[in-house]
């Protein structure tokens, strides 16, 4: 699939997703990414791993930098980008979503048509 489609459907189905709150304490659904210098692997793979279980994931970054893309790379994009820039990843049938934001949180949820806006 061609990059300017993915980022193109993430902004048309964004606005469809139930964001879940992780805990029933939570005053919101974003989450901090609580990461401890040289553990940022294993949290990045632990919160990926517990909301998206698929082979691959699509990922959306911008118009020409969205693509699909495997678990290991997944990895090493989310290390790169997440200080930088805010951006989603999705499952491969684009059902769940992780949405990363630049300030060091996360939220995730679940992709529902018949959501009303």
């Amino acid at each position: 699939m061609k990059s300017y489609i993915i980022f193109q459907i993430n902004k048309t189905l964004i606005t469809k997703v139930e964001w879940m709150k992780l805990f029933a304490e939570d005053e919101s659904e974003w989450q901090f990414i609580r990461v401890e210098k040289g553990l940022e692997i294993k949290v990045f793979k632990e919160i990926v791993k517990n909301h998206l279980r698929t082979d691959f994931f699509i990922l959306s970054l911008s118009r020409k930098g969205s693509t699909r893309i495997s678990f290991s790379q997944l990895i090493d994009r989310i290390l790169l980008e997440y200080e930088t820039q805010n951006f989603t990843v999705w499952d491969e049938n684009f059902q769940n979503v992780i949405e990363f934001n630049n300030v060091g949180i996360y939220r995730v949820g679940t992709y529902n048509p018949i959501k009303i806006l």
